[in-house]
C-alpha cells in the first residue's frame, strides 16, 4: 500500500537484475528497497519511504523544504534539463539531487545540500576555486586528455577549444579554463631551457683557477693535454687540411687521482668556457626531457668559439646499450652518440672530456675515433709523485723536521685525495694538542688513522675487478 507518511529518500541505484532499489536517507543512512513495493522510478527520484513495511510513493512537490538551512558543500557538475544534478561534494563524494529539491542551478553552482533538497550557498561559504596548471595530450570533439603534476585524467568541455596537444593549460574543478602558453611549460622549464642549462653546468671562469703548473705527480697527462691544446688553438689550420679538431677525451682511472682537477686546468689553461655535469644530474623521470637537455647544454657549448664540456661519472651516462637496459637509457646513449658526432655548422666546437673510474662500463661505440679520440689514464702516484705531491700541497705552518719522502714512503696505494687529506687530518691532531705548528708526530698519527680507510677501499676495488 502507499504510504502517507514515512522518511525522505534518495535513489542513488537502480539494480533491476535484483528488483532493488539503493537509497540515501535524509538523515544521510542508506539502505535498499524492493521494486515491487512501489512504483517505477528513476537515480535522483526523491521517495516517501514507509517505516512499517518499506512501501514507497514518488515525494510530492510539497514535501521539499524551500530552503536548506543546514547541510554539506557541494559542487554541480550536471544540470541538463529534464536530467537529475548530479554533484561533487567537498568531502570529495559524487551524488545525485533531485532538480524538484531547490532552485534552478547550472554547472558550477555551489549548493548547501540537506538531506533530499538543497538551495544556492551563501556567498560566504563558497570555497574559492582550486586554479592548477597542466599539459594537454590529446584533444577530442568533447573532451581534453590532460596531465598535471600528479595525474592525467580526460576532462570535458563544450564545442571548440583554444588549445591543442602540448599546450599548458588553466584547471579549475570544472575543467580546462583557459590556454596559458602553447608549449608545455613546467616548474623546471621557467626560465627557459637554454637558461637552465647556462645557469646550471656552467662554471664561473673565476672560479676555475687550477693551473698545470699548480699539479704535481700528472706530467705525463699534463704533457698529453699540452697537445690537445695546441690542436685546439690551431682548428683553422685542420680544417683547411680535410681534418677536423679533436671531439673528446676520456679520463679514465681510480677515484681522487686527480681527474677533475686536471679537467679543469685544462679549461683554464685553453681559456675556454667551462661546463661540469655530474652523469646522474642529465637524468630526469620526465619522458625525453634528459634528452632535451642533453642537447641543449651542447647547443650552448658548441655555439662558443671555445667549450670544454665535463662528463663527471660518465658511465652512469653512457651505460652499455642492451635489450635488458631501460628503454631511457638506450635513448640518452644514442642521443649521446648523436652529440658527440655533431656535424651541424657551428662558431665552435667543444670538447667534451669524461672521467669514469669503470671505463669497462661504458658503451662501446663511444670509444671510437671522432668521439672520445683520446684516453688518458691515471695511476696511483708513485713514491716520486707522492712525494712531489705533499711537498706542492704541504701547509705553511709545518716544522723542517717533517720529511715529506718518509710520508711518501708510508702511503703506498694513496691517490692525490688521500695526501691532501693527510695534511687537513695532521692539523686536526695538531690543534686538538694546542698545536700551531705541524710537527713529524702529527703526520705520523694522521696516517695511522687514515691508513685503514684507505686499505678498506683497495680491497673493495679489488673485489670489483
Amino acid at each position: 500500500m502507499s504510504p502517507s507518511a514515512g522518511a525522505l529518500a534518495t535513489v542513488v541505484l537502480v539494480d533491476d537484475d535484483s528488483d532493488l532499489l539503493w537509497v540515501r536517507f535524509a538523515n544521510g543512512n542508506a539502505g535498499f528497497l524492493e521494486s515491487d513495493d512501489g512504483p517505477a522510478v528513476d537515480v535522483g527520484c526523491v521517495l516517501l519511504v514507509s517505516l512499517d513495511d518499506g512501501s514507497f510513493v514518488e515525494a510530492p512537490l510539497e514535501v521539499f523544504p524551500k530552503e536548506a538551512q543546514t547541510g554539506s558543500i557541494a559542487t554541480v557538475l550536471l544540470a541538463d534539463e529534464g536530467v537529475d544534478l548530479w554533484v561533487r561534494y567537498a568531502g570529495g563524494g559524487y551524488g545525485p539531487l533531485h532538480p524538484n529539491g531547490g532552485p534552478e542551478v547550472s554547472v558550477g553552482s555551489v549548493v548547501l545540500v540537506s538531506g533530499t533538497t538543497f538551495t544556492v550557498a551563501p556567498e560566504g561559504l563558497v570555497p574559492p576555486p582550486r586554479i592548477g596548471i597542466g599539459v594537454v595530450r590529446r584533444v577530442e570533439d568533447a573532451r581534453s586528455l590532460v596531465e598535471t603534476d600528479h595525474a592525467i585524467a580526460w576532462l570535458p568541455h563544450d564545442g571548440e577549444v583554444d588549445w591543442k596537444e602540448w599546450s599548458t593549460v588553466e584547471l579549475s574543478d570544472n575543467g580546462v579554463v583557459k590556454e596559458i602558453d602553447e608549449r608545455p611549460l613546467r616548474f623546471r622549464d621557467n626560465p627557459p631551457a637554454a637558461t637552465v642549462v647556462h645557469s646550471r653546468f656552467r662554471v664561473d671562469p673565476n672560479n676555475v683557477t687550477e693551473r698545470f703548473g699548480d699539479i704535481e705527480g700528472l706530467d705525463s697527462q699534463i704533457t698529453e693535454l699540452r697537445q690537445i691544446i695546441a690542436m685546439m688553438q690551431n682548428a683553422e689550420a685542420l680544417e683547411k687540411n680535410g681534418m677536423r679538431p679533436i671531439r673528446g677525451i676520456l679520463l679514465a682511472g681510480e677515484s681522487g687521482t686527480g681527474k677533475t682537477m686536471l679537467a679543469r686546468a685544462l679549461a683554464n689553461e685553453a681559456d675556454a668556457a667551462y661546463f661540469h655535469v655530474r652523469g646522474p644530474e642529465i637524468a630526469s623521470k620526465w619522458v625525453n626531457e634528459s634528452e632535451e637537455m642533453l642537447r641543449a647544454l651542447m647547443d650552448e657549448a658548441d655555439g662558443l668559439e671555445r667549450a670544454i664540456v665535463f662528463f663527471d661519472e660518465i658511465d652512469s651516462l653512457g651505460t652499455v646499450r642492451s635489450s635488458e637496459a631501460h628503454e631511457m637509457s638506450n635513448k640518452l646513449v644514442t642521443q649521446f652518440l648523436a652529440l658527440l658526432d655533431g656535424f651541424d655548422d657551428k662558431p665552435g666546437r667543444a670538447l667534451v672530456v669524461g672521467a669514469t673510474n669503470r671505463p669497462e662500463a661504458l658503451d662501446p661505440t663511444m670509444l671510437r675515433s671522432g668521439r672520445f679520440d683520446r684516453r688518458i689514464n691515471f695511476e696511483l702516484p708513485d713514491v716520486d709523485a707522492r712525494q712531489a705531491i705533499l711537498g706542492a700541497t704541504r701547509p705553511n705552518d709545518m716544522s723542517d723536521e717533517v720529511d715529506v719522502y718518509r710520508l711518501a714512503v708510508l702511503t703506498e696505494n694513496w691517490c692525490s685525495a688521500d695526501l691532501r687529506a693527510l695534511w687537513t687530518r695532521a692539523f686536526q691532531f695538531a690543534q686538538s694538542e694546542g698545536r700551531k705548528v705541524l710537527l713529524e708526530l702529527d703526520c705520523e698519527v694522521a696516517v695511522e688513522q687514515l691508513a685503514p680507510q684507505v686499505q678498506a677501499r683497495r680491497a673493495q676495488i679489488q673485489r670489483m675487478m
